[in-house]
């Protein structure tokens, strides 16, 4: 093998080794926050609310995936609370039930 291959092969092979070894943040911490909690009332039995539930899930696990979102220098996580909206039977209003999950600021 020649030995300008072999060096960049070996340089390769330590630059993988390196960044997989150690995690190198950028100032941000990236430790066990208190995840942002969002309320989502979305009406389950239609489909377009099926499919805004599947594209708010996905949305979340991608932010969740890319570390969160930053508040006050802190990656923070979002953790979304979907409740039943309803629309078709009457029924208790959904803020009120988000509320009794958690404390939610609406």
């Amino acid at each position: 093998m020649d030995k300008r291959v072999f060096k960049v092969i070996l340089s390769l092979v330590l630059t993988l080794f390196f960044t997989s070894t150690f995690n190198f943040t950028t100032g941000v911490s990236y430790g066990k926050e208190k995840p942002i909690i969002v309320g989502a009332p979305i009406p389950r039995a239609s489909a377009y609310g099926q499919n805004g539930e599947r594209g708010m899930i996905m949305a979340v696990e991608e932010i969740n995936a890319a570390g969160g979102v930053k508040v006050a220098g802190k990656m923070r996580p979002i953790k979304l609370e979907i409740i039943d909206s309803r629309d078709e039977e009457p029924g208790v209003p959904t803020s009120e039930v988000l509320l009794a999950i958690e404390k939610l600021i609406l």
